[in-house]
């Protein structure tokens, strides 16, 4: 199985909001963020079921 790396690669980065660590990757300057941290952020349980939903 061929692994497949960005180039450049993407690097996570950890944004804090309300006092809640948000994790997120950078592409093409800007940041997509975790859906459970950002359900976190609002309070709301994002069950795995639920978050794999998206793909």
């Amino acid at each position: 199985m061929q692994v497949l790396t960005p180039d450049p690669p993407i690097a996570a980065e950890v944004f804090t909001r309300h006092h809640h660590q948000l994790h997120a990757v950078l592409i093409d300057g800007q940041p997509w963020f975790s859906a459970s941290d950002i359900g976190h952020l609002m309070g709301l349980h994002l069950n795995p079921a639920l978050l794999r939903k998206g793909r």
